[in-house]
C-alpha cells in the first residue's frame, strides 16, 4: 500500500507489517452492514482505499500531524513514527507485552498450533476490525464458530485469542478436540475456563479417568452440570468423586461403561440431588437397580437403557408411575416390555422422545395408547410385526403427531403405502428424518407421497424396498433439504435410467443415490 505523505514528516504505523494510513473521518457518514451491524466508514483523500477482512470493508483514514491517540470504542491506539526502514506497530497499549505460552507441556491441537496468542505480532488488521464493535458483538460473530476454529482463530493476535476464549463460547467441551495434548496441559487449560457446564467424551483422554487426574478436574469445574464417562472404566472410587465435586450435575452419561452396576453404586448415585438425565445404554442395569433409581432420584426427565437386556413391565411400572409427569425423552431396548408398559408410557404427557428397538412383543393397542401423546417430535418403533396395516393407517392420520420430526418405523413389515401416504399428509412439513427401511410392503407409489409432502427432509432411509425410482429426478426440486439418502438393496431401481441421470445431474445427486447403483456402474461414474 502506497505510503502517504503528512506535513513535514513523513508518520505511518505498520500493522501487521502493512503500513495503515489513517485518517480523520468525514462530516458525510455512510454505513455499511456487519453481520447485520451498522457501521461507519471513513473517507480517505485522493483516493479510497478499501481493505476486505472477513467480509468486511474497512476504509482508511488520516490523522492530523499533531494527533497521536484514536480511541475506538474506550481503547487507545498509539501511533509510532517510524523512519523508513523500520516497520513496527502495537495494539490498544503501548509496549504491550507479547503473551506467553503456559508453563505446561506443548502439543499439537487440530489445527497443529499450541493454545496460546500468536508470537509474530500483538496486533493485525482482523483484530482491527473486530476493535471497530462493541465486544459483545464480537464475542457474537465468533460465536458462530465451532470450538475447532475458535482454537485456530486464537492464534491470530494477542485480542482474537482473547475473544475466542472468551466464557460464554466454552460452556460446553468436546475432549475429542484434544486428543493429541496432555492431561496436564489439557488441566491448566479448562482451569482457565472454568464456567464449563458439559464436559464431553472423556474417553477420549484416557488419563483424565485416572484418580488422580478426574479429581483435580472436577475440582476445577465447579459449574459442571453434565459429564460424559461414556466407555470410560467408571469405578465406585472414581463415581464418588464425580459426585462428591459435582453438586450441580444434572446429567451423565454411562453408555457401554464398564462399571459393575450393584447397590453401592446406585446408592452413590443418587446422592446426587440434582440429577435429572441419566445413560445407560448398553450396560447391566438389573430389573432392581433400575427400580431404584427410579424411588431415590427425585425426577427424572431423560432416560436412555436402549440394549439394556431384561428390563420387565414391572421394572417399567415403577420408572413411569414415579416419573410420569417430568419424563420427556425415553429409549428403551423393548425386547422383553408388553402394551402394559406402553399404557403407562402413554400417560407421561411432557413426552418427546421415544424410541423402542425392539417392538415385537407390542400390538395394535400400543398403537391407540401412543396416540394420546400430543408433544412427541422423535418416534422410532422398530421391528414391530404384529403392527397391522389397519392400526398403522389410523395412528399416522391422528393429528396429535403433526409435531413429528424423526420418524423410525424400519422392519415393520405391514407399513403400506396408504399409511406412507397419511404419514406424509399429516406430519410431512415437519419432517426431517424418515427411516421407512425393510418395509417390504412399501413401493413406489409411497416413494411418491414422500417426494410429494415432505419438501423439508434432510434424511431418508429406504433400504431393501421394491422401487424403480422413476420419481427420483424430482428431488432436487422437491426435497431441496435433503443430504443423506440411502436406497441400498433396492434392486429394482432402474440402472440405466441412473447412470444417464447422475452423469447429467452432477455430484449432489450422485452422492445421494449412489447406493442404489451395482457395483460396475459405481466404479465406472
Amino acid at each position: 500500500m502506497e505510503q502517504s505523505k503528512a506535513s513535514g514528516v513523513e508518520e505511518y504505523g505498520t500493522i501487521c507489517k502493512t503500513n495503515l494510513e489513517l485518517s480523520k473521518p468525514s462530516d458525510n457518514e455512510k454505513y455499511g452492514t456487519i453481520h447485520e451491524i451498522k457501521m461507519e466508514e471513513f473517507k480517505t483523500s485522493d483516493c479510497e482505499e478499501y481493505r476486505t477482512i472477513h467480509g468486511i470493508k474497512m476504509e482508511e483514514f488520516k490523522t492530523s500531524d499533531c494527533e497521536e491517540y484514536r480511541t475506538i470504542h474506550g481503547i487507545k491506539m498509539e501511533e509510532f513514527k517510524t523512519s523508513e526502514n523500520e516497520k513496527c506497530g502495537t495494539m490498544h497499549e503501548t509496549n504491550m507485552e507479547q503473551s506467553k505460552p503456559p508453563d505446561v507441556e506443548k502439543c499439537e491441537t487440530i489445527s497443529k498450533t499450541a493454545l496460546e496468542p500468536s508470537k509474530t505480532s500483538a496486533c493485525d488488521e482482523p483484530s482491527a476490525a473486530v476493535f471497530l464493535l462493541p465486544v459483545e458483538m464480537a464475542i457474537k460473530i465468533f460465536s458462530y464458530l465451532d470450538q475447532g476454529d475458535l482454537l485456530c482463530v486464537s492464534q491470530t493476535c494477542k485480542c482474537w485469542f482473547k475473544l475466542a476464549f472468551d466464557q460464554s463460547l466454552w460452556t460446553s467441551v468436546d475432549l475429542e478436540l484434544f486428543t493429541e495434548c496432555s492431561s496436564s496441559y489439557l488441566c491448566n487449560f479448562l482451569k482457565k475456563i472454568p464456567g464449563v457446564q458439559r464436559l464431553l467424551g472423556l474417553a477420549n483422554i484416557p488419563e483424565f479417568i485416572l484418580d488422580e487426574w478426574l479429581l483435580i478436574l472436577t475440582k476445577s469445574l465447579h459449574s459442571l452440570v453434565e459429564i460424559d464417562l461414556s466407555f470410560c472404566h467408571v469405578t465406585l472410587t472414581r463415581l464418588n468423586t464425580v459426585i462428591s465435586n459435582c453438586s450441580k450435575l444434572e446429567t451423565i452419561s454411562l453408555e457401554g461403561s464398564a462399571c459393575d452396576i450393584d447397590d453401592d453404586f446406585v446408592q452413590l448415585l443418587c446422592r446426587a440431588q440434582q440429577l435429572k438425565n441419566l445413560n445407560f445404554s448398553h450396560c447391566y442395569l438389573p430389573d432392581e437397580k433400575l427400580m431404584y433409581i427410579s424411588k431415590h432420584i427425585d425426577m427424572i426427565k431423560s432416560l436412555d437403557i436402549n440394549e439394556v437386556l431384561y428390563i420387565t413391565d414391572s421394572g417399567m411400572e415403577t420408572l413411569l408411575n414415579a416419573h410420569y409427569t417430568s419424563l420427556q425423552e425415553l429409549t428403551l431396548d423393548g425386547e422383553d416390555l408388553s402394551d402394559n408398559t406402553i399404557y403407562l408410557v402413554a400417560k407421561c404427557t411432557k413426552l418427546k422422545t421415544l424410541q423402542i428397538s425392539f417392538c415385537e412383543l407390542l400390538t395394535d393397542l400400543s398403537l391407540q395408547y401412543l396416540q394420546n401423546l400430543e408433544q412427541l417430535q422423535v418416534l422410532k418403533l422398530r421391528k414391530g410385526p404384529e403392527f397391522s396395516k389397519e392400526a398403522f393407517l389410523s395412528f399416522l392420520q391422528n393429528p396429535n403427531l403433526r409435531r413429528l420430526r424423526n420418524l423410525d418405523l424400519s422392519e415393520c413389515c405391514n407399513m403400506s403405502d396408504k399409511a406412507v401416504l397419511a404419514l406424509c399428509q399429516n406430519c410431512g412439513p415437519n419432517l426431517e428424518y424418515l427411516n421407512l427401511s425393510w418395509c417390504w410392503l412399501i413401493s413406489e407409489t409411497g416413494l411418491i407421497s414422500i417426494v410429494d409432502h415432505c419438501r423439508n427432509l434432510k434424511d431418508l432411509l429406504l433400504i431393501g424396498i421394491d422401487i424403480n425410482g422413476d420419481c427420483l429426478h424430482r428431488i432436487p426440486e422437491e426435497m431441496p433439504r435433503l443430504t443423506f439418502c440411502d436406497f441400498e438393496k433396492c434392486s429394482f431401481v432402474s440402472e440405466e435410467f441412473l447412470t444417464q441421470y447422475l452423469l447429467n445431474k452432477g455430484t449432489m445427486i450422485l452422492n445421494l443415490l449412489i447406493a442404489c447403483l451395482p457395483l460396475p456402474i459405481t466404479e465406472t461414474l
